[in-house]
């Protein structure tokens, strides 16, 4: 919903605009920002909205190697040092969900939004591995709002389930 977009600062920029090159590699993609803990924009990142159908092409054609990107982030942003939706780490609901329900970690910003849409708040990696830097991160905030405890929630796809067994066995450390 247009709520939605205006609470989280996402939105569609154009592949096509009249000649204005600004956006660049960002042109044609959903563009989310990365907020830091208080709250800053740290880089805007984008979604490629034919991501699925892309990939569903590139197996269909038999290729090996790269497959297409989902997401593009700006180049020399670290995005394994970010969660996406850190900035709501300390808020009142956030905390108050997190004592019944753990931290809620998720793979996406998407799956971020959707569940803040039904009230309940989440961290995202924006991928479906975890780095030593989201660990520190997640740990510590899970030690300050819940007791430690984290809810994983990851894709039920392989990469999901091959994620949740490494962000265990890292969290367990």
């Amino acid at each position: 919903t247009s709520e939605v977009c205006r609470k989280w600062r996402i939105g569609y920029l154009p592949r096509d605009s009249g000649g204005d090159r600004a956006g660049g590699t960002m042109r044609g993609k959903i563009v989310y920002p990365m907020l830091s803990e208080e709250g800053d924009v740290l880089t805007w990142f984008g979604r490629d909205p034919g991501f699925e159908e892309k990939l569903a092409r590139w197996k269909g054609a038999g290729r090996e190697g790269r497959e297409p990107s989902k997401f593009h982030f700006v180049k020399g942003f670290h995005r394994g040092v970010e969660l996406f939706g850190q900035h709501q780490l300390g808020e009142e609901m956030f905390r108050e969900k997190a004592q019944s329900l753990g931290l809620i970690v998720v793979e996406g910003p998407n799956d971020v939004i959707r569940l803040d849409a039904l009230g309940i708040p989440a961290v995202g990696l924006c991928s479906n591995l975890v780095t030593k830097a989201q660990v520190a991160k997640l740990s510590g905030a899970a030690w300050r709002l819940c007791g430690g405890w984290v809810t994983l929630m990851l894709d039920c796809d392989p990469e999901g389930e091959k994620g949740a067994k490494q962000a265990l066995w890292e969290l367990a450390q």
